[in-house]
């Protein structure tokens, strides 16, 4: 696998993904999840700058703008369609303590101790080391000392069920249709690597909707040190 092409077609994969997304007015939470609203209460405090990294259609700092009143908040995705879509939403719900930037780990290059806590869900469990190592090594300047990162993965799911659904394992990475739908590591091997960056906290489950809560996602808990 040539993994830089292998890469730039997971982008337009997820970029396509957004597609049929409608933008709509956001009233209240979304998600009637005490764990994710435990895990925003212990983590993230009033007036707090918060980053959510490969922030998708903006759920997250939605979901956060609606349990605590943050300063600020700025969602960065490499799909245009996404951020598109978050900043229409954000619009319409009259939102404005956060922003929406369609780029990616570069832009955080002028961003140094700006951000109180990083957030990102679904994001680094599905796209390539050599990505991962240059994002964290970014967000890592970009917090204060002391600063948390929350990063949340896909449930866990077994692979006879996966395999079921039409995905394979081919070089580490979780495939379907020839491109990279997952970063096949164990816990283990993703606390080696955010490890290299950050202090482990904790390791917590999440689980925003039913279906979630026989397999529920796993959050890392780390801190900038």
């Amino acid at each position: 696998m040539e993994i830089k092409k292998a890469n730039d077609e997971l982008k337009e994969f997820w970029n396509n993904a957004y597609k049929k997304y409608t933008p709509h007015q956001i009233n209240g939470k979304q998600f009637k999840s005490e764990s994710f609203e435990k895990l925003i209460n212990d983590y993230i405090k009033e007036d707090d700058n918060v980053l959510d990294y490969g922030c998708g259609a903006g759920w997250a700092l939605f979901e956060i703008t609606q349990t605590v009143k943050i300063k600020h908040g700025l969602g960065i995705d490499t799909s245009k369609i996404a951020i598109d879509y978050a900043n229409a939403c954000k619009d319409l719900s009259n939102i404005e303590n956060i922003e929406y930037i369609f780029s990616d780990e570069k832009y955080l290059d002028d961003t140094s101790n700006k951000f109180d806590v990083m957030v990102s869900f679904n994001c680094f469990d599905v796209i390539p080391d050599f990505v991962i190592h240059s994002i964290l090594s970014r967000i890592k300047k970009s917090l204060v000392n002391d600063g948390h990162v929350i990063i949340g993965i896909n449930p866990e799911y077994p692979f006879e069920f996966l395999e079921k659904l039409g995905y394979s394992i081919s070089d580490g990475f979780l495939m379907k249709d020839n491109i990279i739908r997952g970063n096949v590591k164990t816990r283990d091997e993703w606390i080696k690597l955010f490890t290299q960056y950050f202090e482990l906290i904790e390791i917590r489950q999440l689980s925003l909707i039913e279906q979630e809560l026989k397999y529920p996602r796993v959050v890392f808990v780390l801190k900038n040190c």
